[in-house]
């Protein structure tokens, strides 16, 4: 189901684009996806490097590591993260 909004009359083409954008990442991510990519985001900027997979389950409540992995796998496929494979802590923003 595509949310409709409603924009200004005189709105350029860009600014309807970023709206747009804009609607569209908050609602696609689930709230566990969305507590991971602040986890990130705050560890990032915190400690300098990405956290940990055990750091990441601790902290959002997911019991085991395959979770915390299948979550990481959707949100690279929803493109807010990249992973480099074989890193440790290969976790980097989108």
């Amino acid at each position: 189901m595509v949310e409709r909004i409603s924009l200004p009359r005189r709105c350029s083409a860009s600014r309807t684009r970023a709206l747009i954008s804009i609607t569209h990442r908050l609602g696609y991510l689930t709230d566990t996806q969305e507590r991971i990519l602040r986890l990130i985001r705050e560890h990032i900027a915190t400690h300098g490097e990405a956290p940990t997979i055990t750091q990441i389950g601790a902290a959002a409540g997911l019991r085991s590591r395959a979770s915390v992995h299948y979550q990481l796998g959707e949100l690279e496929t929803k493109h807010a993260i990249v992973r480099e494979p074989g890193q440790r802590r290969g976790i980097r923003l989108a």
